[in-house]
């Protein structure tokens, strides 16, 4: 990648050589020279996985109670769909999944009003997805 630069010849650094690229993955997370939304949006894509494997685990756990499934909650799928989210600026693409995964967790449908499902969240959470 480069920012302003006039060449695109490789350029030799010690025994190697570098050469421009159209992305790369810096501490688990794609950059690239696409517009930050853009990114922000294929960044959300590759981390809807997250979601569905959430899913899988409350459908084989059903009867696990409810402790056990937020802890999951909190400990896994929280982490990896927020990790590296104060970058992004815009946090729009990451509510949609976000509230999904509330809503899965607490069992209620899909329809219910997003903020029923969010009281009890967490009010530095709150603030920074709302």
């Amino acid at each position: 990648m480069g920012l302003n630069a006039d060449s695109t010849d490789p350029f030799k650094l010690g025994d190697d050589y570098i050469t421009r690229t159209q992305s790369y993955c810096y501490l688990g997370g794609n950059v690239s020279i696409k517009t930050i939304s853009h990114q922000v949006k294929e960044e959300v894509e590759h981390r809807r996985k997250h979601e569905r494997k959430f899913g899988c685990f409350l459908s084989a756990n059903n009867s696990a109670p409810f402790y056990v499934k937020r802890k999951v909650w909190d400990s896994s799928l929280q982490s990896a769909m927020l990790y590296a989210c104060e970058t992004w600026g815009n946090l729009k693409p990451v509510k949609q999944t976000y509230t999904c995964t509330v809503k899965q967790l607490v069992g209620v449908r899909r329809q219910t009003p997003n903020r029923i499902c969010l009281v009890d969240l967490p009010s530095h959470l709150y603030s920074l997805l709302f």
